[in-house]
């Protein structure tokens, strides 16, 4: 069976399985639904972009306002990059970054437990980045402070999502992590923009879980768990954020070898995409849709069969993009809500390299990361995609 969880009121993000920084493909809410009134100081004004800047993650606060974490050659390490737009992505300028190795670059295999892998902002200020540890700024990356990750064991526990609404950050934290295993429990926090004060959310734990899910807009969010891997089968849980508190639901798949990712583009529309088992790079992937929140959903189409499903972001009720990859790098997008799918991109030189961090920032403009960074000689650069007409076309952003 699938419990779920719904809930309408609170700060909620978007995450996928992963192994902690490794292999994340967490399709976020990139941009805060609602203003957050607590400027307080200029952010960094900026220097020059580091040679061989390679993007992890991004984030936006609204359509010209973003930053992406990434590394760049270093003489001494750690690489860790951040840079800064204030034009849609258009030109970029490098600005501080915590002094800690990007997870991403760290290895593959197995849960990484030290450094970041990905950036979320609420607004020019207040941002942090993490999965597994926590950084945090209040001057726009100015200068960022590594926090102790929320809950009574910090040090066995990682970050693995957080997403803001502008005013609340969430984070789901994952306790009783080694360095040979990623499962863990999985509790959900929440905390104030302003002071950052966490607290666990009441009945929204869950033990050998990993994020598939999680999503805010406004005072609403949505959190999907799947079993940990290894861990067989086991129950998926799926919560939302109603009016007074996250309450336990049920979705229409995500049982035995199936996961589902969940994309929102208003407080009642929820695009819901189900993926059963893989053969040869593929995957059999079906499409839900819900005008109640999540509450009720209704099958509405079947998006196309190549690729492992890795994200899904949703510009609007009508325009949703899945990214996914086995041999080549695909995305594929729907204009009618999810009855009919068609490939918008496929990236056929890339020999199936991941995605990251797919999201819109509005109806017409996202973005997504390709590949992973500091792979190493060899390897294909990661790099980072845009779209500004909601989804149809795609080029690459020229970090300069």
């Amino acid at each position: 069976m699938v419990m779920v969880i719904a809930a309408c009121g609170g700060s909620s993000p978007v995450a996928t399985r992963s192994s902690f920084g490794a292999t994340s493909t967490a399709q976020p809410s990139h941009v805060p639904t609602s203003a957050s009134p607590l400027r307080t100081v200029a952010p960094p004004v900026g220097g020059p972009v580091p040679p061989g800047f390679e993007p992890a993650s991004y984030t936006f606060v609204s359509a010209d306002d973003g930053w992406v974490l990434g590394t760049a050659p270093c003489a001494l390490p750690p690489c860790t990059s951040l840079l800064r737009t204030r034009d849609e992505g258009r030109t970029w300028v490098g600005i501080p970054a915590p002094r800690t190795p990007l997870a991403i670059a760290v290895g593959f295999n197995g849960p990484v437990t030290s450094g970041v892998s990905t950036v979320r902002f609420a607004d020019e200020l207040h941002g942090w980045v993490f999965g597994p540890e926590l950084w945090e700024t209040q001057d726009g990356g100015g200068h960022w402070t590594q926090g102790p990750v929320p809950g009574p064991s910090p040090s066995d526990s990682v970050v693995a999502a957080l997403e803001t609404n502008g005013n609340a950050v969430d984070a789901v934290v994952v306790s009783g992590v080694s360095g040979q295993s990623a499962a863990g429990t999985a509790q959900l926090y929440t905390a104030s923009v302003a002071t950052e004060r966490w607290s666990a959310v009441p009945g929204v734990r869950v033990a050998s879980a990993e994020v598939e899910t999680l999503a805010l807009h406004g005072q609403s969010g949505w959190l999907v768990l799947l079993p940990a891997s290894g861990t067989g089968p086991g129950t998926a849980h799926f919560f939302t954020r109603g009016e007074n508190a996250w309450e336990a639901g049920t979705l229409p798949c995500v049982q035995g070898s199936e996961s589902g990712r969940l994309a929102v583009s208003s407080a009642a529309d929820v695009l819901l995409v189900c993926a059963d088992g893989a053969a040869a790079g593929s995957q059999a992937k079906t499409a839900y849709v819900s005008h109640d929140s999540g509450r009720t959903y209704a099958r509405v189409g079947t998006p196309p069969f190549a690729g492992d499903f890795m994200a899904l972001a949703a510009a609007s009720p009508s325009t949703a993009v899945i990214a996914a990859a086995s041999g080549a790098s695909y995305l594929d997008a729907t204009f009618d809500g999810g009855h009919s799918w068609s490939e918008v991109l496929v990236d056929s030189q890339s020999g199936g390299e991941p995605w990251a961090d797919l999201g819109f920032t509005t109806a017409t403009q996202g973005a997504v990361i390709e590949g992973r960074p500091g792979s190493g000689p060899g390897q294909p650069a990661s790099r980072m995609l845009i779209t500004r007409d909601g989804g149809h076309t795609w080029s690459a952003i020229s970090f300069r």
